[in-house]
């Protein structure tokens, strides 16, 4: 919903001649939350034992399989598709509205 409101805001104020757009966070290549605050204290003061413990259940499996998996590899790729067809959507839209430079094709 707040992506909706965003989005909204910014399409009232372009009708109003003003610059704005309401990008999704992963285009503006902030794909990165915060870490929780209490998560993120204890890191800084070397408390938090949950990274250590990850890398040695890495380093195990490594010992005993001789590769990694990796759980996150199908979702980043599923993101990047996202991604790359929200980019040649947004082309699309520009080069229909004679925006050819700004859609990526030469002048």
């Amino acid at each position: 919903m707040l992506r909706a409101w965003r989005e909204d805001l910014a399409r009232m104020m372009r009708e109003q001649g003003i610059a704005a757009n309401a990008t999704p966070r992963f285009i503006r290549g902030q794909n990165k939350r915060r870490a929780k605050s209490g998560s993120f204290r204890t890191q800084r003061h070397g408390a938090s034992t949950a990274l250590l413990e990850r890398v040695k259940d890495i380093a195990n499996e490594l010992a005993q399989t001789g590769t990694i998996r990796d759980p996150a590899r199908a979702k980043l790729i599923g993101t990047r598709k996202a991604i790359i067809a929200s980019w040649m959507k947004t082309a699309d839209a520009l080069d229909a509205q004679g925006e050819v430079v700004l859609a990526g094709g030469a002048a």
